[in-house]
């Protein structure tokens, strides 16, 4: 594009082309810092929450056999996701990850989708995916059960693996738990640890109530 151009400090062309090459590239140096009232920076936040839910969940040996997939290309076109699906043809499935928070001063009602320290997200519905209401209530129960604090999101938005996941082969049922992201997909994305820990505690709450767990 000729839109945009990055000022790396150079006095003429000549000493431009000492410091850079056709072709280079360029990446925002985005360090993960924590600030405010629990609150995370980091980029990329978005997928990467679910990723670190599924490395502790296999770290605690869950009580039903579990298949744990870290898929590519979901902005893509859920590339990865598709292939896994058909690969592994599960009964039916969890997505972990980070969803847009717009929660922001200027934003009115339901069009802040859900909120930044308000829980876990549990979507009933997005942009691709109608989730199972009987999974979607069993994940609801459970986290309510456990005093997990989750929301839902009040507008129609965004869409996940479950996407590609649910039209695979016969159909394969699915469910998810998000973190509330502000800024999502972009250098500077915002979170709550605190949801972050509630995607983790709702999945763990989901496996233990499979795994015929009453406490």
């Amino acid at each position: 594009t000729k839109d945009l151009y990055i000022d790396i400090g150079a006095a003429s062309k000549a000493a431009a082309e000492d410091k850079v090459s056709l072709g280079d590239y360029g990446v925002f140096d985005s360090a993960v810092v924590e600030f405010g009232d629990g609150l995370i920076k980091a980029k990329a936040i978005d997928d990467r929450v679910g990723c670190a839910a599924l490395l502790k969940l296999i770290e605690d040996e869950p009580p039903i056999d579990t298949w744990f997939c870290f898929t590519v290309q979901e902005e893509v076109g859920l590339r990865g996701a598709a292939s896994m699906a058909y690969a592994l043809d599960p009964g039916f499935a969890m997505v972990l990850e980070g969803t847009t928070a717009a929660d922001l001063a200027e934003v009115e009602g339901g069009k802040a989708v859900c909120r930044v320290r308000g829980g876990v997200v549990l979507p009933f519905m997005d942009g691709a995916t109608i989730y199972d209401a009987e999974l979607f209530e069993l994940l609801r129960n459970a986290c309510d059960k456990r005093g997990i604090r989750w929301q839902t999101k009040t507008r129609v938005a965004g869409g996940t693996d479950a996407g590609r996941i649910h039209k695979s082969r016969a159909g394969v049922r699915v469910c998810a738990a998000a973190a509330p992201v502000r800024y999502i997909h972009s250098p500077s994305s915002v979170a709550a640890v605190a949801d972050c820990e509630a995607v983790l505690s709702a999945a763990r709450a989901f496996l233990e109530e499979l795994g015929g767990d009453d406490e």
